[in-house]
């Protein structure tokens, strides 16, 4: 599972079997100290992405958004947020500087389930520099691992093996994993050029939101530490945590066979969003308060669903009688969709397939 490591203060920390030291993270500190500070330096860039992402961290509370700014100079920035606009309350401050930018060209979509070779991913940081890994330490972990985010604000988690410096600040990344902790539906064909990267490393801050305003607008202050709230080195953003955390996976392996009246049997193979690794080569924890699922029987390739079967097995029937009822004979082939259900997060997302 992809997590982000947290290095306590005078400690290492061993991240996926690879040790971390923090002494090799702190700034350099000249020798002589500075004779005097008037007035704390404005960044020259400043820049905030809010990330709504599925569980990166197993120990951090599930419905929290995560945080990443990207300075120039780096400076720690304070965040405040108000969800009247009336009084603002400080949510933390980010002392790490990010690593993001944006796409450089279009990207397209890939396979979820081997090494996408066929795609290279262009990207042209605003802060921070990219490495290369090898292919073992990708799959050993959380290595090179970068969200991006598509026009309709969802976030596809991949990882990347290559990084070629183009030129400085631009890079081409090759031999990726794509879709990582369930994100393959925030593919597109293509994501276009200029959307958002941000690497996923100790830089980004878990922003303590409380579950009461997930699905709420909420404005946002952030700015330099060491300047007030209303000073023009401060900006302001609004954002909504819906808490992709606490939604389920899609299941996968959606399958149907037809007994000789007509009758379907549906299965399918769960995922999970927590601990999902199959380390016992069993099943995977459940991670919810219990397992249910809908499946929709769909009008074909459209929106409609003609009927929702629920279930607390991987496992549906949909009778040639309820065929008939519903679309008036008992058809050849159907479009399902499959969702796990969450009792906080509601539907999960939904596996398609045709039977």
């Amino acid at each position: 599972m992809l997590r982000i490591g947290r290095i306590s203060e005078g400690s290492s920390r061993q991240i996926e079997g690879r040790a971390v030291e923090p002494e090799l993270h702190r700034p350099v500190l000249s020798a002589a100290p500075p004779q005097s500070v008037g007035q704390l330096p404005a960044p020259a860039g400043l820049e905030l992405a809010f990330l709504d992402l599925p569980l990166i961290d197993p120990e951090v509370p599930a419905h929290r958004p995560w945080v990443a700014a990207g300075t120039k100079p780096a400076a720690t920035v304070a965040i405040a947020a108000s969800a009247t606009g009336e009084s603002f309350d400080e949510f933390g401050q980010i002392s790490l500087s990010a690593t993001m930018g944006v796409t450089t060209y279009p990207f397209y979509n890939g396979p979820p389930q081997f090494w996408d070779e066929g795609n290279i991913l262009g990207v042209a940081l605003t802060t921070g520099t990219l490495i290369s890994r090898s292919r073992e330490q990708i799959l050993a972990g959380d290595a090179n691992a970068l969200a991006i985010e598509n026009g309709d604000g969802e976030w596809e988690i991949l990882q990347f093996a290559e990084a070629s410096l183009v030129e400085p600040g631009r890079y081409n990344l090759r031999g990726l994993l794509r879709g990582r902790l369930g994100t393959e539906q925030a593919m597109r064909a293509p994501v276009a050029a200029g959307d958002r990267v941000v690497l996923l490393n100790g830089a980004l801050h878990s922003l303590a939101l409380p579950s009461s305003l997930r699905n709420i607008e909420v404005l946002y202050r952030f700015g330099p530490v060491g300047r007030s709230s209303d000073d023009a080195t401060w900006a302001e953003g609004r954002f909504i945590c819906r808490g992709i955390g606490l939604r389920p996976y899609a299941p996968v392996h959606l399958r149907g066979t037809r007994d000789a009246e007509g009758n379907l049997d549906l299965r399918w193979i769960r995922r999970s969003r927590l601990d999902g690794q199959w380390a016992d080569l069993t099943d995977v924890p459940l991670a919810e308060e219990a397992e249910r699922y809908e499946v929709d029987i769909l009008e074909g390739v459209g929106p409609g669903v003609r009927r929702t079967l629920a279930v607390t097995t991987p496992r549906a029937e949909y009778s040639a009688a309820q065929a008939a009822l519903d679309f008036g004979y008992v058809p050849g082939a159907l479009v399902v969709r499959v969702h796990q259900v969450s009792a906080l997060f509601g539907r999960g997302l939904g596996a398609v397939a045709t039977v």
